[in-house]
């Protein structure tokens, strides 16, 4: 990589930063995009009532789970007497609702402003590894300007840590490709576990996994070695998906709620627009592109 890639790269991600910090300033409330209180009210629990039980189970935990910790860690700091007096980021409602106020939001969203200009990086990464690193460049501007990326940059919503656990997990399986080592695809398969547990389908990353293990176990013909690696990466990425999400297990019905409540809406929807599932793109273009763009922060 030269120097003048070096200062490109350095400029592009610079730049996507500030664009998204930029978009994610406006309307610190929960009401610019709905989907946005599902994680800001988990966030709330934690900080108001140390409650790391899901409030609202519609998203896996580690959509939220660093911006809660690092909101916490702010709490923790107002403590010291120079910071007594500085602005809380969470306060509690009448009815007894934690909410996040607008330094809350404000950090949560610079959070995911943050997340999706390392997803550009990884993305530089990936290309390099395959192409070079002018190929890189061009893939990671190339993503930095798609609108559906910038609108999740700066959304308070899972999206964008999926984006970023996968294209690292994308990473990791290159990698574990190459070195063909137990352990490389253990990370490959943590990586997998952690994109999962940032959003529920990030687990379909699990069949290209799969399938480099079994596409290696042919070249080596060894069917006691793609054993191994399948046990191995897929230990660790239920490992990890259960770690980060225990109730999975501890409390299986709170996902069933939740998960139904969101069903039961689409397929009213669909009831509504006289389609199928598979109908779906079709049915709700014209009311689902209206609504991207009235809650686009470049409108």
């Amino acid at each position: 990589m030269s120097r003048l890639q070096a200062w490109l790269l350095g400029l592009l991600l610079l730049w996507a930063f500030a664009v998204r910090l930029v978009f994610s300033w406006p309307d610190p409330t929960m009401n610019r995009i709905w989907d946005e209180r599902y994680n800001a009210g988990n966030v709330a629990a934690i900080l108001a009532e140390g409650q790391w039980r899901p409030v609202r189970a519609h998203y896996p935990t580690l959509s939220y789970l660093p911006h809660a910790l690092v909101l916490k860690g702010w709490e923790t700091a107002r403590a010291l007497p120079g910071l007594r007096e500085a602005p809380t980021s969470f306060a509690v409602a009448p009815n007894g609702r934690p909410f996040l106020t607008p330094l809350g939001v404000r950090t949560c969203r610079a959070i995911q402003a943050l997340v999706g200009t390392a997803s550009l990086w990884i993305v530089f990464l990936i290309g390099r590894r395959l192409f070079g690193s002018s190929a890189g460049l061009l893939g990671a501007l190339l993503l930095s300007v798609v609108p559906w990326h910038l609108r999740q940059s700066v959304a308070f919503k899972p999206d964008i840590m999926l984006v970023l656990t996968a294209v690292v997990a994308l990473y990791a399986m290159l990698a574990a490709s190459r070195s063909g080592t137990l352990r490389s695809y253990a990370v490959a398969g943590t990586m997998v576990g952690a994109t999962a547990a940032s959003k529920w389908n990030g687990g379909a990353l699990l069949i290209p996994l799969l399938a480099a293990i079994a596409l290696g176990g042919i070249e080596s013909r060894s069917i006691g070695l793609v054993a191994r690696r399948t046990m191995a990466a897929g230990g660790a990425a239920a490992g990890v998906l259960l770690l980060l999400n225990p109730w999975l297990v501890l409390d299986p019905d709170l996902y069933r709620r939740h998960l139904g409540s969101t069903v039961n809406q689409y397929q009213e929807r669909l009831v509504n627009a006289d389609s199928g599932w598979f109908d779906q793109p079709r049915a709700w273009s014209g009311a689902s592109t209206s609504a991207r763009c009235s809650a686009l922060p470049l409108s």
